[in-house]
């Protein structure tokens, strides 16, 4: 791929009009706000951002869009599955004494406990519907609550546990008017326990509430809701570097696209849209700015599904070693085809060049040249044939990315400062970063500068000021690096992220744009463009002595993740050995790195049981399997 980059994109890079001139750029502009104010509302406008509901397709539909508009070349959309709660529907009704329906009210499922989620099978659920306040024990005095439906706030901390405890049969919160990320991550549990929690609006949750009046009514729930398997996108594309003495570098730059909420089918997440307007207003300022060095942008899916559109996406194009680098889609080396030895062993087969997607060109007196290749049908017959191309004189690699330097964007809003982090495993390994902090230091100073703002609008964390540590500018509970995932790859990796922001909006259906603090978004992006653009224009971005830099962190830092092809079985009874295939079952992946951040990465098998899991670390990852009853929800 490095190779094809060289040469494709620097026939593009040689027809740009010369180095952008120099101008000074007043801070927060008005079109930038107005852009990422555009992109904020576009993103969180249309429905769930979650794989498998409509907002997802409309983000990725946007993101391609917005990507072409600025003049990426070669935009590419890559398919990928990921299994997803998806809500079918739910409802209460209130019924009469003779069990007559008098009302129905719309109901919203919350984020399922493990793999139980809220389905109740045909009949649905019947009992008594209270209001029990805030939870604590003393709110549910008065009241039979053993098998009842209990209405409740939402902001009560783990108080849906006493419901349960007590012999509730499910729980509906109310909508507040506010709350925060805390709350949402109490309201699920890693145990697969069969307990419905519901959402409801807050305007109809205050009606039942007056409807009730201290008392209680008669009520039936009923409810759907089924992990599926539904595709998501990753999309990349290429903006030539123009300095024919760096242009060969790859620096690739990462921001994910979809969104969290504890109420999937609720999801506006407008806060975690700052990260993905950040990298479509570099990819615009990079049309006005072309970049010294060759930039990769990446729009990732499902982040917040165990960040699987990163593993997807280094798992096609930046793993280093087998078997992983050999399962990479492979590129056709035109430069090392042994003609002769080509026609010599296709005519021994008794294969034509026709059925192997290759043409040659005559040339008098001479052995045939290469002209083309069909490859998609040259690899489907060596797969068929069984035929090894290096037996045919075919020359097929891994079309990988030779990336030089990944930054990820982690961006929010309530705060206007950007922090530079390193991804190192081990604190002997940060010296490797060292040159980045003062590099990024340097370029600080001069974005300060064109855009009258004060340098420490960009700190760098590497080597922070004395006194001081990241922890006092970050708070790694409300984020998960993406640098991380580059640098078990092995790769060179950096994030970008905001300081000062607990993010506790976000992971709830309260994140919408009106809650966006547009301004400081524009002023990070703002001043990560000009900081990006000294940087990539840099020859001494990594440092005096890179190639020492670049050994001593690849000597260290490796790729390590693993993937597990397996199966799921069931131990019959009276049986040592598990035998029975368990299809359409659930396989949950538990890292206990992020245990309780986000959600559980799921998996489904097939109907023969069989299942295949991605980006798994060593040592630290455990992994178990449950059989679901497709109909009432059941782990049986």
């Amino acid at each position: 791929m490095r190779f094809r980059l060289r040469h494709g994109l620097s026939i593009l890079a040689l027809m740009l009009v010369g180095a952008a001139l120099v101008q000074p750029v007043r801070a927060q502009q008005p079109e930038t706000v107005r852009r990422i104010s555009a992109t904020v509302r576009e993103l969180s406008s249309h429905g769930s951002r979650m794989p498998g509901y409509p907002g997802d397709r409309h983000a990725a539909d946007y993101v391609e869009a917005q990507l072409k508009a600025a003049g990426v070349h070669g935009v590419t959309r890559e398919p990928y599955d990921v299994t997803v709660p998806i809500d079918k529907g739910a409802g209460l009704e209130l019924l009469d004494d003779a069990g007559h329906v008098v009302d129905e009210i719309g109901l919203l499922s919350l984020w399922p406990n493990l793999v139980r989620t809220n389905t109740l099978g045909p009949e649905g659920l019947s009992g008594h519907l209270f209001y029990a306040g805030n939870g604590e024990y003393e709110d549910f005095n008065g009241f039979h609550v053993d098998g009842a439906i209990v209405l409740m706030e939402f902001n009560t901390w783990k108080n849906w546990k006493n419901a349960a405890a007590l012999g509730a049969r499910a729980v509906i919160f109310i909508e507040p008017e506010s709350s925060t990320l805390w709350e949402s991550r109490f309201k699920w549990s890693w145990a697969p326990v069969h307990m419905p929690r519901f959402w409801l609006s807050r305007q109809a949750a205050l009606a039942l509430k007056e409807r009730l009046d201290g008392g209680q009514l008669s009520a039936r729930l009923h409810a759907q809701m089924v992990f599926e398997s539904h595709t998501t996108w990753n999309l990349w594309g290429t903006v030539p570097g123009q300095d024919p003495e760096l242009a060969d570098d790859i620096i690739a730059i990462q921001a994910y696209y979809d969104g969290i909420s504890v109420v999937p089918a609720d999801n506006p997440a407008a806060e975690s849209t700052g990260s993905i307007a950040a990298l479509l207003e570099f990819a615009r300022y990079l049309r006005e700015h072309p970049p010294g060095r060759t930039v990769v942008l990446i729009a990732s899916g499902s982040n917040f599904q165990g960040q699987r559109g990163l593993f997807e996406w280094f798992d096609v194009h930046a793993r280093s070693v087998d078997p992983f680098r050999e399962r990479m889609p492979k590129r056709f080396v035109a430069d090392s085809l042994d003609v002769e030895r080509l026609i010599r062993e296709s005519t021994s087969r008794g294969l034509s060049l026709d059925s192997l997607g290759i043409k040659l060109r005559s040339v008098a007196g001479r052995t045939p040249v290469f002209e083309s290749v069909d490859q998609p049908r040259l690899e489907a017959l060596l797969k068929l044939r069984r035929i090894k191309s290096d037996s045919l004189g075919i020359r097929l690699e891994p079309d990988s990315l030779d990336i030089d330097l990944f930054i990820a964007l982690e961006l929010s809003s309530k705060s206007d400062q950007v922090g530079l982090v390193h991804s190192a495993r081990l604190p002997a390994h940060r010296r490797y970063f060292v040159p980045f902090g003062r590099n990024f230091t340097r370029y600080a100073q001069h974005a300060g500068e064109r855009l009258e703002r004060d340098p420490s609008s960009l700190v760098q964390l590497i080597s922070p000021v004395k006194g001081l540590s990241d922890d006092s500018y970050l708070d790694d509970e409300v984020y998960r690096e993406s640098g991380r995932v580059a640098r078990d790859v092995g790769l060179m990796a950096l994030n970008l992220i905001t300081t000062t922001d607990k993010r506790m909006v976000l992971d709830t259906p309260l994140d919408t744009p009106d809650r966006v603090n547009v301004g400081n978004l524009a002023r990070q992006s703002e001043f990560i463009n000009v900081t990006l653009e000294q940087a990539l224009a840099d020859p001494g971005l990594f440092g005096e002595d890179p190639e020492t830099t670049r050994k001593l962190h690849d000597k260290n830092i490796k790729d390590i993740f693993v993937a597990i092809n397996g199966r799921l079985r069931l131990l019959p009874r009276r049986s040592a050995e598990p035998k029975d295939p368990v299809g359409h079952g659930m396989v949950v992946i538990v890292n206990d790195f992020y245990k309780y951040m986000w959600r559980p990465t799921i998996y489904l098998t097939d109907k023969r049981g069989e299942y295949n899991a991605r980006g798994l670390g060593k040592w630290r990852t455990q992994i178990r399997g449950f059989k679901v009853d497709p109909l009432t929800g059941d782990v049986t």
